[in-house]
């Protein structure tokens, strides 16, 4: 859990420290420089010995109740966060094609030609937060294991490119032995752990996958560790030309994944940075500067404006940025970065909803929908993000509780104090 009510928890130590230290100096001193009083105020302790253990277990109750709200706010912040990194392994990001053809179809990503990630490869081969790019092909289609006769309506069959996978790592059998994509012959293929369970399939079975009105036949190769290119569900993996023969789309994909630099959770920190760069690189610049024409009237900024502090913190530097780059001019990088962002422009449509421009907002739509020419979607970082607001909602909740009972147990303990001295004037 890295926030708390919203503040990070870096901060809320320091701020603790800061107000804890100065505390227990001054005590300290005031101990030093008049003895009595210290002793005065020891000397209670082996006097009055159940009232010294009841605030003494008062106070260890207190602590069990907090460090209990943070536990659980941690425990479910690991949960999520695991099975984040189980399923993604080393994919940051995905980009997917954001303009459609007549032969796209509705349920799956659409397609673009392959030599588009020749060029992006080269693009960003001096780009240090990126150290892989797998281009790839998803698509559902019912299969059965002609052994058991177990099928399974949504497998989800990935074609892979044998030679991308730098910085993703290699397929593994469940044994740990590795598997490589070469091997594998037209009519092979590799299950994950969740298609083997679900199929009850094992090294040979044959499986039947029915693509497009037709039938076709995969013997299986072996089971590969779940996770990363090889999908989290249910998942068939075949070589890319493969599966580009198989949905008839030779020569294109309709994905590309993208591993950063640094490990399953270290390139997520790089996530941000790396998604600005892809959307400025994507971005149709013309389109761009129509867009800030567009938007750039005192009405549409008064209402960014009014609507900035009410959002989240990423997205309220977002539309700083906009806001900035709308009053002074000009196609910046940081501009065209917030700009290309779907839930930036979502609250930037809302804006000119608000100041009652029909006419703008539907010409910021169009404008909008061809503005970039791919979507980068940084699948990780939210995954992460949602489990960091899930533990600090919990803690939270938790938190609150517990200071309520502290401050029942403090008005407790007052309260005997107060009768106590009441018996002593009796």
């Amino acid at each position: 859990m890295e926030e708390l009510f919203g503040v990070p928890m870096d901060t809320i130590m320091v701020v603790l420290l800061a107000m804890f230290l100065p505390v227990l100096s001054g005590i300290g001193v005031m101990a030093w420089r008049n003895r009595v009083m210290l002793k005065l105020g020891l000397r209670n302790i082996p006097r009055r010995k159940s009232q010294t253990a009841l605030i003494i277990f008062g106070i260890m109750i207190s602590t069990l109740i907090m460090a209990a709200a943070f536990g659980t706010g941690d425990s479910i912040t690991y949960s999520i966060r695991k099975n984040a990194i189980d399923a993604l392994g080393t994919i940051d990001e995905i980009i997917v094609s954001a303009r459609a053809d007549e032969s796209d179809t509705i349920g799956s990503f659409n397609y673009f030609s392959l030599d588009r990630y020749e060029q992006l490869k080269v693009e960003l081969s001096d780009f240090d937060l990126v150290d892989g790019l797998a281009p790839g092909i998803g698509e559902f289609a019912p299969t059965v294991n002609t052994r058991t006769s177990l099928s399974e309506g949504q497998m989800q069959i990935t074609g892979v490119a044998p030679d991308s996978l730098d910085g993703f790592g290699r397929f593994h059998l469940t044994n740990g032995q590795e598997i490589r994509l070469e091997t594998l012959g037209p009519n092979d293929a590799l299950i994950n752990e969740e298609a083997a369970l679900e199929l009850d399939a094992m090294l040979g079975d044959e499986l039947v996958a029915f693509v497009g009105g037709s039938s076709v036949k995969f013997q299986v190769q072996g089971v590969v560790d779940s996770g990363g290119l090889a999908g989290d569900g249910s998942t068939l993996l075949v070589r890319l030309d493969r599966a580009q023969e198989m949905f008839g789309r030779e020569g294109q994909i309709n994905s590309i994944a993208i591993s950063n630099s640094g490990g399953v959770f270290e390139g997520a920190e790089a996530s941000d940075e790396v998604t600005d760069a892809l959307r400025v690189l994507f971005t149709d610049r013309e389109i761009a500067g129509q867009l800030q024409t567009l938007l750039n009237r005192k009405d549409i900024l008064d209402q960014l404006e009014i609507l900035r502090p009410t959002l989240a913190e990423e997205l309220d530097a977002d539309l700083t940025e906009i806001i900035r780059g709308l009053n002074e001019g000009g196609l910046s990088d940081d501009f065209i970065g917030a700009l290309a962002d779907e839930d930036v422009q979502e609250e930037v449509l809302n804006a000119v909803n608000q100041a009652d421009l029909a006419a703008v907002e539907l010409e910021a739509s169009t404008l909008f929908a061809g503005l970039a020419e791919f979507r980068v979607l940084d699948i990780k970082k939210q995954v992460l993000d949602v489990a960091n607001q899930a533990g600090s909602g919990v803690t939270s909740i938790f938190i609150i509780m517990g200071l309520f009972s502290i401050m029942v147990g403090v008005l407790l303990i007052f309260l005997i104090f107060v009768m106590l001295a009441a018996a002593r004037r009796s």
